[in-house]
Order: C-alpha cells, then structure tokens, then sequence
C-alpha cells in the first residue's frame, strides 16, 4: 500500500493495463501461430495421401498393363 500512495494509483493501473494488453497480445499471437501450424500439417497430410494414391495408381496400371496378352 506504501507503494500505491507512492507511485499514485493512476501509475498502478497504467501498469496493470500494460501487463493485461501484452498477456492479451501473446495469447493472439499463440493462438495465431498454433492456427498456421495445424494448416500446415493438414497440407502436408493431403500431398502425402495424393503422393502415396498416385504410386498405387501407377503400379496398378503397370501391373494391368502386365497382364493384357
């Protein structure tokens, strides 16, 4: 309380708001990163389902391919 009467009570909310705004600003910032990471990851999944669907596409036609007489 001796710290309050000292700085001012005006100088301990501008603190507060200051501490509250930069929690406020890295959450957005986490949030936001942990978004474009998991598009990431879904991207990637996608081209490795296509990449492995397009080989057994191919080996299916070379092995169709085989077989004709």
């Amino acid at each position: 309380f001796l710290g309050i009467f000292l700085v001012g009570w005006e100088t301990v909310k501008l603190i507060q708001y200051r501490i509250k705004h930069h929690v406020k600003k890295t959450v957005q910032d986490t949030y936001d990163y942990t978004k474009e990471i998991s598009k990431k990851g879904y991207h990637h999944t996608k081209k490795l389902h296509k990449k492995g669907m397009d080989r057994i596409a191919k080996t299916s036609k070379a092995i169709a391919d085989k077989m004709k007489p």
